[in-house]
């Protein structure tokens, strides 16, 4: 479906220090593509199963209430905050739509996605924003990313060099990307993936199902190996910047290529949407509508 949403423009290595790659639009958003983008986005902070389990004898008000107190950035509630959790939302769109083209272009395997593993709702996930890697038996290769989703142009403060100063957001995500890579618990994502699959290993092995107590000790082990060994692996960067079509200047990627090169390979990945502050929120309106269905949808008698 996203490949009838967005369009992938031809890659330009030539003017820029890194790698270009533009999207666009190429229909406009209708209830199918709204369905789309609803159902991703709900999927990517709660497994569809695990809701309808849990909420399937429960009436529907109370699924809602869940979704908007444990799930979604909730911008209901006049708490004082509402302009950070309408950030929060709209990173947290950009990042699932990320994904969705990381996958679907690039065929690299996401190993995780941290939206569904908050513990607060309302806040955004520290730590790289994703990872990826091959697919297959053997993990040879590593990409880092930054994510950013923007509806203005606005420069902001960054820190570079222990100097304040105000950048157009390529820089400012290039920044960020760079302070992640210079920490010393860079494979982060990889520990935790090594211990959540060595967890359900060890639940395996206590129940005896020893064939699949090995096949999730050998997963944890690849994620064990990067924290490990990570020089071991080819590694490369992408920064994707998701931004309102109507406002998106060249200048952006110019004053990035300025930057003295401190991470290689680097991609940077544009996509460009109309209207996107009422897409996402349209998106996560639909979220909701298409959990509804989900959940107390009977295949032989439709929606309950």
């Amino acid at each position: 479906m996203i490949r009838q949403w967005l369009s992938k423009n031809e890659e330009d290595k030539n003017t820029y220090g890194f790698s270009k790659v533009e999207f666009i639009e190429i229909s406009e958003i209708d209830e199918s593509i709204l369905d789309y983008l609803g159902l991703n986005l709900l999927e990517a902070f709660r497994d569809k199963k695990a809701l309808k389990h849990a909420y399937k004898d429960e009436p529907k008000e109370s699924l809602i209430n869940y979704l908007k107190t444990y799930a979604l950035p909730n911008i209901e509630e006049l708490v004082g905050e509402q302009n950070i959790r309408k950030n929060v939302r709209q990173g947290d769109f950009g990042e699932t739509v990320a994904m969705e083209l990381v996958e679907k272009f690039d065929n690299m395997q996401i190993p995780i996605c941290k939206i569904r593993w908050k513990f607060n709702n309302n806040r955004s996930v520290f730590c790289t924003d994703m990872i990826s890697h091959n697919f297959g038996e053997k993990i040879t290769d590593l990409r880092y990313y930054e994510i950013k989703s923007r509806i203005t142009m606005k420069k902001e403060k960054v820190k570079i060099n222990n100097e304040d100063k105000s950048h157009y957001i390529g820089v400012v995500a290039h920044q960020g990307l760079f302070n992640d890579q210079q920490s010393p618990n860079t494979e982060a994502i990889a520990d935790y993936l090594f211990r959540y699959y060595f967890d359900i290993a060890v639940h395996f092995d206590n129940a005896d199902v020893t064939d699949k107590a090995e096949e999730f000790y050998e997963i944890a082990a690849k994620y064990s190996d990067i924290v490990k060994h990570p020089d071991k692996y080819n590694k490369s960067y992408e920064i994707i910047i998701i931004v309102e079509q109507s406002l998106y200047r060249e200048k952006i990627l110019e004053e990035l290529n300025t930057l003295p090169p401190k991470l290689y390979p680097l991609e940077v990945k544009v996509i460009l949407i109309n209207e996107l502050r009422s897409l996402y929120e349209k998106a996560f309106e639909r979220s909701i509508e298409q959990a509804v269905r989900e959940v107390y949808t009977d295949e032989k008698r439709g929606v309950l």
